[in-house]
């Protein structure tokens, strides 16, 4: 982990940006389908604008216990913002948040390119995303996620 990150205590997400007609459920499925997950709707993501406004972005779910990571899937489009507003090109960004030893996410990205109807699918280095400490910020305080929220 590079000593610059300030959240010291946690690891870098791994982002990947996903082209795809589909509507976010069948999205989900396809995921959970192509890389045998079981991503789940959530509560909206809620991502704060200027204003005091707020976007909701629509969001799934899913942990993976045993070696402790968490799975996002997330609209890019949300009912008033972009979520990544530097890159609008996505329509829905995959993040696994923890410490991936085994390179599941890297496993995934392959599964859902050779197993699922997901037009594109783009791995984004987290170092490269302008505004990358807003956007970990973002992701990792504005919202806790609550396994005891999970649908």
């Amino acid at each position: 982990m590079p000593a610059s990150n300030p959240h010291n205590d946690l690891f870098f997400p791994k982002v990947a940006g996903l082209k795809s007609a589909l509507p976010e459920h069948q999205v989900a499925w396809q995921i959970n389908k192509s890389f045998d997950i079981q991503m789940g709707l959530n509560l909206e993501w809620v991502r704060p604008l200027p204003d005091e406004k707020i976007s909701l972005h629509r969001h799934y779910y899913c942990y993976f216990e045993d070696v402790e990571l968490h799975w996002h899937l997330i609209k890019n489009k949300g009912d008033q913002a972009y979520f990544f507003q530097s890159n609008p090109l996505f329509d829905y960004l995959l993040i696994c948040q923890g410490e991936d030893l085994y390179n599941y996410f890297d496993r995934a990205v392959q599964s859902i390119q050779t197993n699922s109807r997901v037009e594109y699918i783009y791995n984004i280095p987290f170092q490269k995303i302008n505004g990358q400490n807003l956007f970990f910020d973002n992701f990792l305080n504005t919202k806790k996620f609550l396994e005891a929220q999970y649908v």
